[in-house]
């Protein structure tokens, strides 16, 4: 990725998609999903330089309801 914004957006579109693929999964399709980000950054002569970061996606929801 060409940006930080980028790469920021892509990791929390994939994560997002994992935790509702697996939130359905386990039964549910209207999961509500939260992201958490921890990232790492380190300043090096005056200028901000990222390192690493961690995206987290939790999903909750109610079963569905048999029919």
């Amino acid at each position: 990725f060409d940006t930080e914004d980028e790469a920021m957006a892509a990791a929390e579109a994939h994560i997002r998609a994992l935790a509702a693929g697996l939130a359905e999964r386990a039964g549910t399709d209207q999961a509500r999903i939260e992201i958490a980000r921890d990232i790492r950054v380190a300043t090096i002569e005056g200028e901000r330089s990222f390192v690493e970061a961690i995206v987290v996606a939790t999903a909750t929801g109610r079963p569905r309801i048999a029919s």
